[in-house]
């Protein structure tokens, strides 16, 4: 993915509780990370998203939620979330989301959701 197609930034912390017994943060952490990420995106750009749209009003299911790991992540580490929609279909809408470790730039994690 090309950073430079990203104009949303978040950012997130490792903690205690997401690191394993191998000192890196568990595989499925990221796939909180990135929800953090389009959660925040989603709010930036004006569109309400609470327990009753979620529920009532707009019926939004994650039906595909793909990472690809490039590098561990690791206690006390700074991330930088990149999210972005890459496509609007029909039915659906195709968030694309990255992971970079803030001090070396270093990609953590690559995401596909729709």
């Amino acid at each position: 993915m090309d950073k430079n197609l990203f104009h949303h930034k978040t950012h997130v912390h490792v903690r205690t509780y997401e690191i394993d017994w191998q000192g890196i943060v568990h595989n499925a952490i990221y796939l909180h990370y990135f929800e953090v990420g389009r959660i925040e995106y989603l709010n930036q750009i004006g569109a309400k998203v609470d327990i009753n749209t979620i529920n009532f009003e707009s019926k939004v299911v994650l039906v595909r939620n793909e990472v690809d790991y490039r590098n561990p992540a690791r206690l006390g580490d700074a991330i930088n979330v990149y999210s972005r929609v890459s496509a609007i279909k029909n039915t659906s809408f195709i968030f694309e989301g990255m992971l970079e470790r803030d001090s070396t730039g270093e990609i953590l994690a690559e995401n596909v959701a729709v």
